[in-house]
């Protein structure tokens, strides 16, 4: 090797300069050294390596995932939620993204509207229920019992307590005027029997009478029977004989 270096660089003194002629001798010295073990275990490492990459990627599976910012929208229909019957919001317990699930509170509402109308429905039942005592009492024309209102809703059975007397004493009057009807009635009908009776007995005069007549005329005498129905206290019916 020295020698062909020898000569090359006798060959080329005058046609190539010297860096040049230095590489290349190291060139050719690459060339005609061997390989060194290290090279050698570099190598084959290199290719064990991308072996058992192929057979682990030919082998196994991998997930592919891609990351990414957006918004999950549900597939179905979008429910929303109401309420029947409204009210004041008084607190959010859920944000947008909060995982949520049966039975969790999502809103409070302010009790104040709700416990009003509670309390006006009480005191409705209450009256309804007073009433109803009323009613009662005058059906069955008894005293009604109030006390178990009396103290929480002393303005309500009060109210009752005067309606009830009014409706007794309207009552109480109205039986009174039909019983002087009933009267009037009773006194105008035994007058119309007195005058039926009357009534009757000169139909049975005047057919004693009649009966009368046709016997004298059967006889031939010209003498009749005249009845006169005015009877005076101490006398009957009048007879004359003409």
């Amino acid at each position: 090797m020295k020698e062909n270096s020898l000569i090359f660089s006798r060959k080329g003194k005058n046609t190539l300069p010297r860096a040049r002629a230095r590489f290349l001798a190291q060139a050719i010295q690459l060339e005609e050294s061997s390989h060194s073990s290290t090279i050698n275990l570099a190598i084959y490492f290199t290719l064990l390596l991308m072996l058992s990459a192929i057979i682990w990627a030919w082998s196994t599976d991998i997930n592919e995932v891609a990351i990414s910012r957006g918004e999950v929208i549900p597939a179905g229909l979008i429910h929303n939620i109401q309420h029947l019957e409204g009210g004041i919001v008084e607190e959010i317990n859920v944000r947008n993204g909060t995982k949520i699930g049966k039975g969790d509170l999502l809103i409070r509402f302010s009790p104040h509207l709700l416990v009003l109308e509670c309390e006006q429905l009480y005191v409705k039942k209450a009256s309804l229920d007073l009433e109803m005592e009323r009613l009662h009492a005058l059906f069955e024309n008894r005293e009604p019992d109030f006390s178990a209102f009396e103290k929480k809703f002393p303005v309500l059975t009060k109210k009752q307590q005067i309606i009830f007397k009014g409706q007794k004493f309207t009552q109480e009057t109205e039986l009174k005027v039909i019983d002087k009807q009933i009267s009037l009635k009773a006194l105008e009908l035994k007058l119309k029997k007195n005058q039926a009776k009357s009534i009757q007995r000169e139909l049975k005069l005047l057919k004693e009478q009649v009966a009368i007549r046709q016997k004298l005329s059967k006889s031939g005498s010209h003498r009749f029977l005249s009845y006169s129905p005015h009877t005076t206290h101490h006398a009957g019916p009048q007879w004359a004989v003409h």
